[in-house]
């Protein structure tokens, strides 16, 4: 019985070691970490762990017309970054705890040196009654393969709706994909809406993927004005 546990924990320590070194799969479907090194146990697999979110900048965007909680993720690693689950702390003007959300966002991926907008739903939320708020990132192993570089987005506004291409140039097909478009107004965030497909295929080397963006509306389901908005990739991958 001692002996399985060890040849058990030899397998554990293995595969950690192989998502360390790999993190979610690059756009070229192969794993690129020139700063760490595969970990000997399960604390040096914590401290990589710690590292890698260290170095991964959170900032508050602003909340949209219709209460939404808005952050941008931007990765400062030279890899690219799965992440499991975003959390927000929320405080008083006492410096009180009052309440902890979980942004609509989870199971994705920040490319390497690249950035991501995702948010906390707004519905029965009030969050500019609160002083401060604490994002807190919750990193994982990815249950299918992920790409994060090598896509190229075209976006425009049809007058009803924001109406999105994305070609994938990488080697590896693709059956799901989702997409966040954040809308400003004079730089302001005023709205953010999703956009996705699954279990469609997505061919390599030049297939597409086409999904329509609903525009934001208010707290009274009225239209939303906005100047400009941005497109991100929150999740790529094949099942």
């Amino acid at each position: 019985m001692k002996n399985l546990k060890v040849v058990v924990l030899a397998i554990l320590i293995l595969l950690i070691g192989m998502f360390i070194l790999t993190g979610c799969s690059s756009g070229n479907g192969e794993g690129m970490n020139p700063t760490y090194t595969e970990p000997e146990t399960i604390e040096d697999e914590e401290q990589a762990m710690e590292e890698l979110k260290k170095n991964i900048e959170k900032e508050v965007m602003g909340i949209t017309q219709s209460g939404d909680y808005v952050i941008k993720l931007k990765n400062n690693n030279d890899v690219p970054v799965y992440v499991d689950d975003v959390s927000v702390r929320f405080f008083d003007a006492e410096g009180n705890f009052v309440k902890k959300e979980n942004t609509y966002d989870s199971y994705f991926c920040i490319p390497a040196n690249n950035e991501v907008v995702t948010y906390v739903w707004g519905y029965d939320n009030n969050f500019s009654e609160y002083s401060k708020s604490e994002i807190e990132i919750m990193l994982g192993e990815p249950l299918y393969t992920y790409l994060s570089e090598n896509f190229e987005v075209k976006a425009s506004d049809t007058n009803e709706e924001i109406a999105v291409t994305i070609v994938n140039n990488n080697d590896a097909e693709l059956d799901s994909m989702k997409i966040n478009v954040v809308f400003l107004k004079e730089g302001s965030v005023v709205g953010i809406e999703d956009g996705s497909i699954y279990d469609e295929k997505i061919e390599a080397n030049g297939g597409a993927a086409y999904i329509n963006v609903d525009y934001p509306s208010d707290s009274d389901y009225e239209d939303v004005t906005f100047d400009e908005f941005k497109v991100y990739i929150i999740s790529a991958y094949k099942r």
